[in-house]
């Protein structure tokens, strides 16, 4: 699965939910312990200490000649804060990428998306040169801290690193405390409710038809809008699943029924009328159709075929096609231009082993020379170039 797509696969993001919503080791147990740490990392330093001198194996300096001086609070607080940063802004990412935005809400997602930003700051702003440990321990004595200014404006009013990292901790704290009282979020482990949960929560539903099956199956808010794509090729009896789904008002059915139609692979079926689609019955009744008349892919020259054969001319060419830079020349001549038609007469199909497709070497031997004329030229371009081959043999 592309990268692009797998934040919207289902399981994908069950998984990643599954993860947050864990109750021992989800959202609220990595709000929670950013929180006791920021709010209490003295504390925790002295009790480590206490803890590494009674087991007789202080935490030592890094440089040999201080072998017996223990870490410094600087240097706890930036391992401390490293370890509890990192799963707090992996779950956060989760939240507002998986979570719909009707369901935390808008102010909820800013904030979050706020944080995320603090903590990156607070990171790089700890581990500066510049912070001075004894003055970072003396900020973190108060649980509490009341800044006059927030700490995007500290460096400009010249406080030290330290201070701007005592305001930043202060908002980050505050920030914790408002998600973790208003994400009504749920703690679950069980796969199967978190999936339910995905769907309960969802605004909008990608499937194919006979997939919509399972939205009968689960309790959510009725629907009241249903889109197909390419609806000339799914047969009306699928259609019929999402069709009675509850809650439907209105359909929009996308297709072009001068390309490909549904397929029955059932004499039986195809004689029966079952394989044609709602949209080519839509159209014997006599329903209106619009034209999306701007197309953005094809080169003119390859577009004025169909648009003429099948379109009536009534198909435009947008901008982004007609530009000079949209036509490219790699090899010289006008074989290679937008597109062509090439006769290869000498070519014949032959028979492979029993099971084996039909194939044609002659053809096979002009593509490679295609294709290795077409890298020469190529080569030291530094332009991106993709290359496409399909052929209706599987040989």
């Amino acid at each position: 699965m592309c990268d692009d797509l797998k934040n919207i696969w289902l399981d994908y993001r069950v998984d990643k939910l599954a993860e947050c919503f864990a109750p021992q080791t989800g959202w609220k147990h990595c709000f929670e312990s950013m929180m006791v740490f920021l709010e209490d990392g003295l504390s925790e330093y002295h009790l480590s200490l206490k803890e590494n001198a009674a087991d007789g194996a202080e935490p030592k300096a890094e440089n040999e000649a201080a072998a017996k001086v223990p870490i410094s609070f600087l240097k706890f607080t930036r391992n401390r804060y490293k370890a509890t940063a990192l799963p707090l802004k992996q779950c956060i990412n989760v939240l507002c990428t998986h979570l719909s935005k009707k369901y935390i809400m808008q102010h909820n997602l800013e904030k979050m998306v706020h944080l995320l930003d603090l903590l990156e700051s607070f990171g790089q702003f700890l581990s500066r040169n510049d912070v001075i440990s004894a003055e970072l321990e003396r900020h973190f004595e108060h649980s509490e801290i009341i800044c006059s200014q927030d700490s995007s404006g500290c460096e400009d009013l010249g406080c030290s690193t330290s201070a701007t990292l005592c305001m930043m901790r202060s908002e980050v704290i505050n920030l914790l405390r408002h998600l973790s009282h208003n994400l009504n979020l749920p703690n679950v482990l069980r796969r199967d409710m978190v999936r339910n949960f995905c769907f309960q929560t969802a605004s909008f539903f990608f499937c194919t038809a006979s997939g919509s099956y399972s939205l009968h199956e689960v309790d959510i808010e009725p629907l009241n809008l249903l889109v197909i794509d390419e609806a000339t090729q799914v047969k009306e009896c699928e259609l019929a699943i999402p069709l009675q789904l509850e809650g439907i008002q209105h359909a929009i059915v996308f297709g072009d029924e001068w390309q490909l139609p549904a397929m029955l692979h059932s004499k039986v079926s195809e004689k029966a009328g079952l394989g044609r689609s709602l949209y080519e019955r839509l159209r014997s009744l006599g329903h209106s159709k619009h034209l999306l008349d701007m197309q953005y892919r094809m080169h003119p020259k390859i577009s004025s075929f169909p648009n003429a054969k099948f379109y009536q001319n009534l198909i435009l060419d947008a901008p982004s096609v007609t530009c000079k830079g949209y036509e490219r020349h790699y090899l010289r001549g006008t074989m290679f231009g937008p597109y062509s038609f090439i006769s290869i007469c000498e070519g014949r199909e032959e028979v492979g082993s029993v099971g084996e497709s039909r194939k044609n070497m002659v053809e096979v031997a002009v593509i490679v020379k295609i294709v290795q004329d077409l890298f020469k030229a190529w080569a030291g371009s530094r332009q991106k170039l993709t290359i496409g081959i399909i052929s209706p043999y599987a040989a």
